[in-house]
């Protein structure tokens, strides 16, 4: 769990400061069902479903990291190309609930919604040794 994190820096007037930044993220879930498909000996396809839980505690989503609960949808497929080596390839996409943005300071205030989205590629070779 990240509670907070203490940075120490020095500002353009050479002083020594140090700022505590507050998370408080609560411990979170993860849930996810995903399958493969082997179509012949090369090819094997994928695919999955997942739900994952925010950790940000709803009364401090902050402008720097704005979150949410969301879901994930994700295809791959691999590819053997002999009997040491395969590819894998894989796409997922993250649709976000839109997270809110309730951010306190000292100096300031700001409510609002974000709009968030997330897009990952992945490609992997595999040799096996034995």
């Amino acid at each position: 769990m990240l509670g907070q994190m203490v940075v120490s820096y020095n500002a353009n007037n050479g002083l020594a400061l140090t700022k505590t930044l507050r998370f408080d993220y609560k411990n979170a879930w993860r849930s996810a069902i995903g399958t493969h498909y082997k179509h012949d000996d090369q090819w094997t396809l994928k695919g999955g479903l997942a739900f994952e839980q925010s950790p940000v505690i709803s009364q401090q989503e902050g402008v720097r990291v704005p979150d949410s609960n969301r879901w994930w949808v994700a295809l791959g497929a691999r590819y053997k190309i002999n009997e040491a080596f395969t590819v894998d390839a894989g796409y997922s996409h993250l649709f976000f609930n839109n997270p809110g943005i309730n951010d306190i300071d000292s100096n300031r205030r700001v409510l609002g919604t974000a709009k968030a989205s997330a897009n990952l590629l992945g490609v992997q070779l595999t040799w096996y040794l034995v």
